[in-house]
């Protein structure tokens, strides 16, 4: 297949209406299966033009009921940068199809990095369902080195998993609960000889549309973390998004090497600012 290549600008689209595009693509595709994947390819690219989605993609297959896309980049005026995608597989789900509801399994790979998620569309919302992913923080410190205070390299393992509801035409989240736990964090530091822990954080909408969601940190071993605040979520870019709040850290005695390095009581900080490069002040 010729690899296809479109660069489409728009200020008024989200990588999340993309969702929404494949999977109403391939239950389109499953009801009528002409000309598969010629049929789809059209139809996907037409529909990213309309919603100004820069989407690009080496090959789009369809595999038995199922669309396989390789090597898939697609950008948006609210992303800072593009995101690439290995591959991204959608399959219907068939409990919800079978009750009358739209709804699709999206498995996307990232960094050699697997999530899936069944996407349901709900009246003006699209419902995130069952995410889940078990990510090598290792594989992933690229993404987010660039953005660290202190570039240093990190392992252990991230488990995410919750579900989402978001605005069809905005993309933005409205309701849910993410949790995010890093299990045997380490960090590679010569004081550091072994895992910290494990660390839990916790976003959950307060429910009222309004865009705030409140954050909750906790865990760790040798350093015990904890920490609460809000994000308001509301900006129509991630750019616009904001966080507040204040963490706690102590290293335990028992931790030598930690304990005298940072010290033994507990030190407090405050966090505000843009979410994606936010502040961290000593209090």
């Amino acid at each position: 297949m010729i690899p296809v290549s479109h660069a489409i600008e728009s200020r008024h689209a989200s990588v999340w209406q993309l969702c929404l595009i494949f999977v109403l693509a391939l239950l389109l595709f499953t009801a009528m299966r002409w000309q598969p994947e010629s049929w789809l390819q059209h139809q996907i690219d037409q529909q990213a033009r309309i919603n100004g989605i820069d989407l690009r993609y080496q090959t789009l297959q369809v595999d038995g009921l199922s669309l396989r896309m390789a090597h898939v980049s697609i950008r948006t005026a609210e992303l800072p940068g593009p995101l690439m995608l290995d591959s991204m597989r959608i399959s219907p789900a068939w409990s919800l199809l079978l009750s009358g509801i739209a709804a699709a399994e999206v498995k996307v790979t990232l960094s050699g990095q697997a999530a899936n998620a069944v996407l349901v569309r709900q009246d003006k919302y699209i419902g995130v369902r069952d995410l889940n992913a078990v990510l090598d923080v290792a594989a992933l410190q690229p993404l987010w080195k660039l953005h660290m205070p202190v570039p240093v390299d990190s392992g252990g393992t991230l488990k995410l998993s919750g579900q989402v509801q978001l605005d069809a035409l905005s993309g933005l989240p409205v309701e849910g609960q993410l949790d995010v736990v890093w299990q045997q964090a380490r960090i590679d530091l010569p004081v550091f000889k072994k895992p910290l822990g494990d660390y839990q954080l916790t976003l959950k909408a307060t429910g009222n549309a309004s865009g705030i969601w409140q954050w909750s940190l906790g865990g760790g071993t040798d350093v015990m973390l904890s920490g609460s605040g809000q994000m308001n979520l509301s900006g129509k870019r991630p750019q616009q998004w904001t966080i507040n709040g204040r963490v706690q850290l102590r290293a335990v005695p028992e931790a030598r090497a930690i304990a005298a390095m940072l010290g033994t009581q507990t030190k407090v900080f405050a966090i505000s600012g843009k979410l994606l490069n936010a502040r961290l002040q000593a209090m």
